[in-house]
């Protein structure tokens, strides 16, 4: 391939450490050009997102709700303080990283309306990246991208299909969790897996900094991959046929019990952390 770098349009969700943390990474490397960014909203005050806060609350119980309201809000603080501060390369919100470069945003309730595959060949992606994009993905947008669409999981496939990778692998006990880069296709993290990466677990590993580990070698694995493909090389595709595939639907009340006892979602002095160290790519 002659060109130096893939038009790429990224898939965000809104407020999510994961995609803005791959995002600052994409921005800083060479090898992308980021024409677009399609924001999946993960919580909205009309009647429909009202609707489903209130099913996931019901789902989930009033503990774990409160506290995904309460993380949200330390992120966003955090995120304010950060801006106050003297760093030139700390993490940056979507909307900051957007405005600075001029990248056109796409807000949608369904990434396979017509509207949204319509913005998304305006752009004439070489690439798609999605990274704890929180919509499914059909044939009409897969196929948009001359190359394909990537995507970072946060877990070690196929041992680890579905959502909410990190906190199966901590709620499991295992001494590794994983992230792992893939083509999409139409299944559930069914693509070929393109490459992967253990993560070591202790007892004072978090769901949040987990997250944050994964978004960082996420994306240096999508920089690699990038690198093959700009060279004019396919990337290898890794045999997975002989392992055994899990798939964990999303977790339930009596998941999170053990979860709130032993205080393994996040810390606040981790999240000042991640939002405050320099981002290297």
């Amino acid at each position: 391939m002659a060109q130096k770098k893939l038009r790429c349009v990224f898939l965000y969700s809104s407020g999510h450490l994961g995609s803005t943390t791959v995002l600052n990474q994409l921005q800083q490397m060479k090898e992308f050009e980021i024409v677009g960014l399609v924001r999946a909203d993960t919580i909205s005050l009309d009647k429909k997102g009202l609707e489903k806060v209130q099913k996931q609350h019901k789902k989930l119980g009033w503990r774990f709700t409160a506290l995904l309201v309460w993380q949200r809000i330390i992120q966003m603080l955090m995120f304010c303080v950060s801006r106050c501060l003297p760093f030139s390369k700390k993490i940056r919100p979507a909307w900051a990283l957007t405005a600075k470069h001029d990248i056109p945003v796409l807000n949608c309730t369904s990434i396979n309306s017509e509207s949204a595959r319509q913005w998304i060949e305006e752009r004439e992606p070489d690439i798609i990246l999605s990274a704890y994009f929180t919509q499914i993905l059909k044939q009409p947008v897969i196929d948009i991208p001359k190359i394909g669409v990537l995507n970072i999981h946060p877990g070690w496939l196929p041992s680890y299909r579905g959502a909410m990778a990190y906190f199966w692998a901590l709620h499991n006990q295992e001494s590794h969790a994983g992230v792992s880069v893939h083509w999409i296709d139409e299944g559930i993290d069914t693509g070929q897996l393109l490459a992967r990466k253990k993560i070591r677990l202790n007892k004072r590993s978090t769901q949040e900094r987990v997250l944050y580990c994964t978004a960082m070698i996420g994306a240096r694995l999508v920089r690699r991959i990038a690198r093959q493909i700009l060279r004019g090389e396919q990337p290898p595709v890794i045999d997975t046929s002989k392992e055994t595939a899990h798939y964990y639907a999303m977790p339930k009340r009596s998941d999170f019990l053990h979860y709130w006892q032993q205080h393994r979602f996040f810390r606040i002095r981790d999240i000042l952390s991640f939002l405050l160290c320099r981002q290297r790519s």
